[in-house]
């Protein structure tokens, strides 16, 4: 790609700076945001990156990691059920059903999903969502998402149809989706399906899936720590610390230099198949038909790895949210068009 920008340098970082140089700073350092994948001419091999942890002179690597991940879904599956414990010894049983039991089951999991992001990014990474994460979008979006959203709706119909003729047909499928329209008033349904399934799901799962898990996974592989590198034979040691001094803007407690270990495109690959295996594993939700199941799996799992390699290649979250939009748009649309559902209440 051309652009005005300095020229990034491939790997391997090893070699370290030039004598006397820790390099520009890294992209956003400064307090701006990160440069458009247009403006800076990257190499093939680190297309897959995230920009905000390229320099000329080593990669970055912010210290949040997988332990995040990890701790954020121990959170998932405890703050809900201590939360609506209290909530039904206080409130009674009746705060679960029907539409105000979803809308407050989605609430518990947009601020475990959120608060990890936010978490991880203020305390252990640059502090900015976008230079973490890759939380941008542009126009372009909106198309490609619509794009890969045609095509994906399209694949998991396949799916559908594969698994239902090779299993038969006695029972009706199951979705996750029935939970926002079920016994749902046309408020709740607006709130829930309208709202929360099809605009702020989609935007707070892909910034964890697709934004914490995949480039923490991508990190570990990728990136390993700075060492200093011999000098060579007879020349004089300086005194100093193991790495580059760090680049104006970034605490060094929170984003480190780093060395390659691994290749970016191993590393990217195997983060894109975790996330989406990750992704479909939790979105099995209250499924108990064995064919219903493994459609769910097969058909979320081919949602997550499309939208690995779209936020991989785009080097943003924009088109991969935008591709949950729409794929859980139609859902809902198609439910509503297959149950009959009614719209008074």
């Amino acid at each position: 790609m051309t652009g005005s920008g300095p020229p990034v340098p491939a790997p391997p970082w090893r070699q370290g700076p030039p004598p006397g140089m820790a390099g520009p700073p890294a992209n956003g350092a400064s307090g701006a945001p990160p440069p458009r994948r247009s403006d800076i001419p990257v190499p093939l091999s680190l297309r897959w990156a995230n920009p905000a942890q390229l320099t000329p002179a080593h990669p970055l690597r912010p210290r949040w990691s997988i332990i995040d991940v990890v701790l954020a879904a121990v959170a998932f599956l405890v703050v809900p059920l201590i939360i609506g414990l209290a909530l039904q010894l206080t409130l009674g049983p009746s705060v679960f059903s029907g539409g105000p039991g979803v809308f407050v089951s989605l609430l518990l999991t947009w601020a475990v999903l959120l608060g990890a992001c936010l978490i991880s990014s203020r305390t252990r990474g640059f502090g900015s969502l976008a230079r973490d994460f890759g939380l941008r979008f542009r126009w372009m979006d909106v198309l490609t998402g619509l794009i890969a959203s045609i095509g994906l709706r399209l694949l998991t119909a396949v799916v559908a149809v594969i698994v239902v003729l090779l299993t038969g047909a006695n029972q009706p499928l199951q979705s996750n989706g029935d939970i926002f329209l079920a016994g749902s008033s046309t408020f709740w349904l607006i709130i829930n399906a309208g709202i929360g399934a099809t605009l702020i799901s989609p935007l707070l799962e892909e910034l964890f899936f697709r934004g914490l898990l995949l480039r923490a996974v991508q990190n570990q592989v990728w990136l390993g720590r700075w060492r200093r590198q011999p000098a060579p034979a007879g020349a004089a040691t300086a005194p100093g610390p193991a790495g580059p001094p760090p680049a104006p803007g970034i605490r060094p407690e929170r984003v480190r230099p780093a060395t390659v270990k691994r290749p970016l495109v191993r590393a990217s690959v195997v983060a894109a198949l975790i996330s989406a295996v990750v992704f479909g594993s939790a979105h099995l939700g209250q499924l108990d038909d064995p064919r219903s199941v493994l459609i769910q799996l097969v058909s979320v799992f081919c949602i997550g790895l499309v939208n690995a390699g779209l936020t991989l290649w785009f080097g943003r979250l924009g088109p991969a949210v935008l591709t949950h939009v729409w794929f859980n748009g139609t859902s809902i649309l198609l439910a509503l068009l297959l149950q009959g559902v009614g719209l008074a209440g």
